[in-house]
Parts: structure tokens; sequence; C-alpha cells
């Protein structure tokens, strides 16, 4: 059985100004690392193009008081 789920999120901003900031590495490091407790947040790939953005990110989420084994296989 497939299920899907929307979801929608209103910025009161200018497009140009979401991009800044989705975009902007500082905002990016203190919000996963600082707020959200990501041990791991690196920005490995940044390129901008005319028409595209190519953006890798490797992340370790935080998982919180887990058994080992359990988050291992997080």
């Amino acid at each position: 059985m497939t299920e899907r789920l929307r979801i929608e999120h209103e910025f009161e901003c200018s497009e140009k100004g979401f991009w800044e900031t989705f975009l902007n590495r500082e905002y990016n490091h203190e919000m996963f690392r600082q707020h959200m407790k990501f041990p791991r947040w690196e920005l490995s790939t940044f390129d901008m193009r005319d028409e595209e953005v190519v953006r890798v990110v490797e992340v370790e989420p935080y998982v919180g008081p887990l058994p080992g084994p359990v988050k291992k296989v997080l």
C-alpha cells in the first residue's frame, strides 16, 4: 500500500531571500550542528551554475539515547 503525504510551508520572504538563506553555508551549519544537534554536517560539494545548483551535504543525524547496535544501523 502506497501512501502520499504533502507538506507545505509558507515563508514570509522573497524568493531571492529564501534561496540566499537556504543555500547559506553558515546558516545551515549552525542550524544542523547547534540547533538540531547533528554530530556531523559537512558541505562537500557546492557548485552554482547558470540554471542549477549542485550541493552535496554529508550528515550524521542526532539519534538520541538509543542502544549502540540500533544507532549503528541508523
